[in-house]
């Protein structure tokens, strides 16, 4: 229906908020509005070369012939290779048979007059390359210490910051997995977030419908011994309610508030209508905002002649807890016996 403005009601008067109170409605004239206070809600090591081979030094020619002379030094085949492939240190020297005084010959030749020459004690090469001590393949294996059965299941020692699910710690929570110190998660309802606690929260951002429920009115007004007068505005001397939301507060505007229908000659009505301008929303931050004129949800008595007269009024700040339960009740507020309003979530 369209909307109404309110009657000044000359006097001061107390206004219900789940925030801090605020004007009584816009003046007529016939007095300020009421300005009310609010009511509150090894790898073993690289093998040796075996040094670079011996050429016994140059070949040997025996030394001079001399009557018994030494044959020469004994060829020691060069340095002792160690893990080389075995040396073969030269053919043995039979007698001094000529040294080949290369590679092979390790004792120069024979000495004339001399003992024969042994060419030097059979080069060995080094001892044998063993390649390292031989691997026994490590301790006999124990199949490692006996299983416990795995890590210790999700719980509040082991997920401390999150929720367990099926077994499995989930963090970062959210919404549709929210929980902490290891709890069962749960599934956050619409509009709503997982906050930092890990309880669900309203999420600031999510958009509200608000629906004027019903209201039951005082047998008297707050100006005078009847609402109405006898034979006017409805032909019977009780209110005529009706319950309108404004956004912001006191401005009359179709395009952000609306008005239910006004119900006759009654102490109790119920309209249960959307009056948020259309399909239009309205944020949780916005009714949670602790500016009192952001918005106001009230009751009245229509004089059926676009004005009316104030019964209750519900302003800024909402509590979050109206809106997680999606209604708020005021009772004994102004001239309301009882004001209820529901919140709907549009996701």
């Amino acid at each position: 229906m369209t909307m109404i403005v309110e009657i000044g009601s000359g006097g001061a008067g107390n206004q219900v908020g789940t925030g801090a109170g605020g004007a009584g409605g816009t003046p007529d004239g016939a007095g300020g509005a009421a300005s009310g206070g609010s009511s509150g809600s090894g790898a073993g090591g690289a093998v040796g070369a075996g040094g670079d081979r011996g050429s016994a030094g140059a070949s040997g020619s025996g030394g001079s012939m001399g009557s018994g002379g030494s044959a020469g030094a004994i060829g020691i085949g060069g340095a002792t290779g160690i893990g080389g492939a075995p040396g073969v240190g030269g053919a043995a020297g039979v007698g001094g048979a000529p040294g080949a005084g290369g590679v092979r010959g390790m004792g120069g030749t024979a000495g004339l007059g001399g003992a024969p020459g042994m060419g030097g004690a059979q080069g060995m090469g080094g001892a044998q390359g063993m390649g390292g001590a031989r691997a026994a393949g490590g301790a006999p294996g124990t199949g490692g210490a006996s299983g416990t059965g795995g890590a210790a299941g999700c719980g509040p020692s082991t997920c401390p910051t999150g929720c367990c699910a099926a077994g499995r710690c989930i963090t970062p929570t959210t919404a549709q997995q929210c929980g902490a110190r290891g709890a069962a998660c749960t599934a956050c309802g619409a509009c709503q977030l997982c906050g930092a606690d890990g309880a669900c929260a309203v999420d600031p951002a999510s958009n509200w419908q608000v629906v004027c429920a019903s209201a039951q009115l005082t047998t008297a007004p707050p100006t005078g011994t009847t609402w109405d007068p006898a034979g006017v505005a409805g032909d019977g001397t009780a209110p005529d309610p009706f319950c309108q939301f404004e956004e912001p507060a006191g401005v009359i505007d179709a395009t952000t508030g609306a008005a239910t229908r006004t119900i006759n000659d009654t102490f109790t009505a119920t309209w249960n209508q959307v009056v948020t301008a259309g399909n239009t929303t309205i944020t949780a931050a916005q009714l949670m905002s602790t500016d009192m004129n952001a918005w106001r949800v009230w009751v009245g008595d229509s004089e059926f002649n676009g004005r009316g007269t104030l019964a209750c009024q519900v302003r800024p700040p909402l509590q979050a807890a109206a809106l997680l339960g999606g209604q708020l009740t005021v009772a004994n507020v102004q001239n309301c016996v009882s004001f209820t309003v529901n919140l709907v979530c549009r996701p």
